[in-house]
């Protein structure tokens, strides 16, 4: 036990019932959606109080910000990290980014309906939480990328690259199928997507 910390008293941070109330707020949340789920729904499903939802979260608030720092963050991480935007192009750079977003969720698959519902939508109560999240070098790289392919003929134009990583990719992990990824190819030329 750590010096001067209470007897049966929890740390915020490394209670098993506080990871299991995370986990239970997300499935409900990417289910029902945040603004249909209640406090008292995520104390029975993390099999607690509500007393506990708050001594661990303290307001709703403070749920939302760990939800996306300690699940979501660690996701968008894992799919963005290895993207090499200055080496990749933007065929390797988006199949990358595909292949990633597939296997991230086959491991959570809460996550492309909790994208949908509450990052991508319009009014999510967690977008500009996530959005925050994202280092903007990523976003602008990203774009540039896609802008400068299409500029070349590399790909086929959308239209614009703002509808590239929202809808275009969103559409794709919503698939979550290989059927899905082959129609991702699609925007590229020349692909053999069907």
């Amino acid at each position: 036990m750590k010096a001067g910390m209470a007897v049966g008293r929890h740390t915020h941070d490394t209670a098993p019932g506080r990871e299991r109330l995370l986990d239970a707020a997300i499935d409900l949340f990417a289910h029902r959606g945040i603004a249909n789920t209640t406090v008292a729904q995520i104390a029975v499903a993390g099999k607690v109080t509500s007393a506990m939802v708050h001594y661990w979260f303290e307001t709703r608030e403070k749920l939302y910000d760990a939800i996306v720092d300690e699940r979501l963050v660690p996701q968008i991480s894992a799919i963005w990290g290895p993207a090499d935007l200055q080496r990749e192009s933007a065929l390797e750079l988006v199949q990358g980014l595909l292949a990633r977003m597939f296997r991230i969720t086959a491991q959570a698959p809460w996550l492309p309906s909790l994208w949908l519902r509450e990052i991508i939508q319009v009014g999510g109560l967690l977008q500009a939480r996530v959005l925050s999240r994202i280092p903007q070098e990523l976003n602008v790289g990203f774009r540039r990328k896609i802008s400068e392919a299409q500029a070349r003929g590399e790909i086929n134009r959308m239209r614009s690259t703002n509808d590239a990583p929202q809808s275009k990719v969103a559409e794709r992990v919503r698939c979550g199928s290989d059927a899905g990824q082959r129609r991702s190819a699609g925007i590229f030329q020349g692909s053999n997507a069907s």
